[in-house]
């Protein structure tokens, strides 16, 4: 299977708090890294060592950003026609051409990692790298 499971992570970790009150919350722990994938269906686990995400967020390429906390999905993007669109059944979505695409979500978060699932529309050849910021 056509999958880099290696990652470029860097694990920092931050206090989050409310502009301008006293709401402080505990600290949150974010990995961030990089991720390949051929345009092929399947699954493919992320490390994110350290953390158990609680939400991903993703970017690509052709202004594409999403994110995922498991169950709800979410990325907007530019289509192959050079429209922006949203989709709100995925994550992570790349279109070659209006009927070659890939798309993914996140099917699972663990400790130290998540897991995307794959889905293919038509034939779409190549392959896809994408930055993420793992948050737990």
């Amino acid at each position: 299977m056509g999958v880099s499971g290696s990652n470029t992570a860097v694990t920092s970790h931050g206090l989050l708090s409310g502009v301008g009150s006293d709401d402080h919350h505990a600290p949150t722990n974010v990995v961030m890294g990089v991720f390949s994938r051929e345009f092929e269906a399947g699954t493919q686990e992320i490390a994110c060592t350290g953390i158990t995400p609680e939400y991903v967020f993703f970017m690509f390429d052709r202004g594409g950003n999403g994110w995922s906390d498991g169950t709800t999905h979410w990325a907007t993007l530019e289509n192959s026609g050079g429209t922006q669109v949203r989709t709100i059944s995925e994550c992570l979505k790349y279109y070659v051409d209006g009927s070659n695409y890939i798309g993914a979500t996140v099917t699972s978060l663990d400790a130290d990692s998540f897991e995307l699932t794959w889905t293919v529309t038509g034939s779409p050849a190549g392959s896809w790298t994408c930055r993420f910021w793992a948050i737990g």
